[in-house]
C-alpha cells in the first residue's frame, strides 16, 4: 500500500482533515477503491501504534474536530474551515523529495533537511515507502 510521499498515517489524517470526515471513512474509501480490507485496516492500525505508541480503540478519533471547526451555518453548511494552499505544501514537497532520493539526486540527510525532519523520522518514512 505504498503511494505518495507521506507515510500512510499522515496521508489518511490529511485526507480526513480536508474532507472533515473520520479516519475510518478514509479507510473505507481505500477499500472501495480496490485495496484489500484487512490490509488497509491492519496496516493503518499497526503504523499508528508504531508512531504514537497506542492502539486505536473503536471510538478513538485521532485529531478529532471541535464543533466550531465544522463551519456550519443554518440553513446550510459552509465550506470546510480555512483550507488553503498552505495546507498542502508538505505533501508536494515530500513527494518531490522522495522522487529525488529514489533517483539518487539527493541524500537521506539532504532530504531530511529539506523537509525539516529529524533524520531518524525520515528513515522511518523510507521504511514505510518500502513496505
Amino acid at each position: 500500500m505504498a503511494t505518495g510521499g507521506l507515510p500512510l498515517v499522515d496521508r489518511v489524517l490529511t485526507v480526513k482533515r480536508i474532507f472533515r470526515v473520520s479516519y475510518q471513512t478514509v479507510l473505507h474509501q481505500l477499500v472501495q477503491g480496490g485495496f484489500r480490507e484487512w490490509e488497509v485496516w491492519n496496516d493503518f492500525r499497526n503504523r499508528y501504534r508504531d508512531r504514537y505508541g497506542k492502539t486505536l480503540a473503536k471510538r478513538d478519533e485521532p485529531e478529532g474536530l471541535e464543533g466550531s471547526e465544522f463551519g456550519w451555518k443554518w440553513p446550510r453548511a459552509g465550506e470546510p474551515a480555512a483550507l488553503s494552499k498552505h495546507d498542502f505544501p508538505r505533501d508536494r514537497r515530500a513527494r518531490l523529495v522522495r522522487q529525488a532520493m529514489e533517483r539518487g539526486h539527493i541524500s537521506l540527510g539532504r532530504g531530511a533537511e529539506i523537509l525539516g525532519l529529524p533524520l531518524e523520522e525520515l528513515r522511518e518514512w523510507v521504511r514505510e515507502w518500502s513496505r
